[in-house]
């Protein structure tokens, strides 16, 4: 009984003294790297994306090592430096803008100082628009187009169906003088029902094109024109 008393308790030190040796393995492994030194994280960051292009605005804090915020982008295989430049204490807000081809991007954040140390990454995720888009915007419907007199024209238009439609916008040829017919354009607002024009002949082409602002977007853009053949 005495022996498989010694036994055990000759396994358990073996035991522990493995683990104590793995424990200072550790230790001195963490003493070799040295202590971890952060910079301040980004805070407040927002995005607005646009065609082609996005634009992030964010603040760091009073951290005075700060020198630089570095974006990356592509698995970090790509990158941008916003230089800081700080004239109070305190909070400074940032911004910059990316020009990027249209697609959907994960940026990484982070602060940088002149030693080397940086910030736990801040990570957003953005979908820039561009001509795909663009593809799929449709303009504002025309629902009626009736001659009012012999040189006027009402058109007249249905609702908005579409709520990042801004305004829209109809080109046409004003031929109120024959010989010197003029290119007229007329920014239509959300609310107008029923627009009056003047000097458009049978035959013609009414172009119709309306101003599109994607959620939270930075850019408006335009859908492809649309064309009515005035009767």
């Amino acid at each position: 009984m005495k022996a498989i008393i010694k036994i055990t308790v000759l396994i358990y030190s073996f035991i522990s003294l493995i683990a104590c040796d793995d424990m200072n393995s550790l230790h001195e492994e963490y003493l070799k790297k040295g202590e971890i030194i952060y910079t301040g994280v980004i805070d407040s960051l927002k995005t607005y994306p646009g065609n082609n292009r996005v634009r992030f605005t964010w603040e760091i804090n009073s951290d005075p090592r700060v020198t630089k915020v570095v974006l990356y982008w592509n698995e970090r295989n790509d990158s941008t430096i916003v230089q800081v430049n700080r004239t109070t204490a305190g909070k400074l807000p940032m911004e910059t803008i990316v020009n990027l081809p249209e697609g959907t991007y994960i940026f990484e954040f982070a602060t940088k100082d002149d030693d080397g140390h940086q910030s736990l990454y801040v990570e957003k995720s953005v979908e820039i628009y561009g001509d795909k888009l663009i593809q799929t915007l449709r303009n504002r419907n025309v629902e009626d187009i009736s001659d009012i007199s012999g040189n006027s024209t009402k058109v007249s238009w249905y609702p908005i169906e579409d709520q990042t439609i801004q305004y829209t916008t109809i080109k046409y040829l004003d031929f109120s003088d024959p010989d010197n017919p003029t290119e007229k354009k007329l920014r239509i607002e959300n609310t107008e029902m029923e627009t009056t024009l003047s000097g458009i002949r049978s035959g013609e082409i009414l172009e119709v094109v309306s101003s599109h602002l994607p959620a939270n977007g930075l850019d408006i853009i335009d859908a492809l024109p649309k064309g009515y053949e005035f009767p």
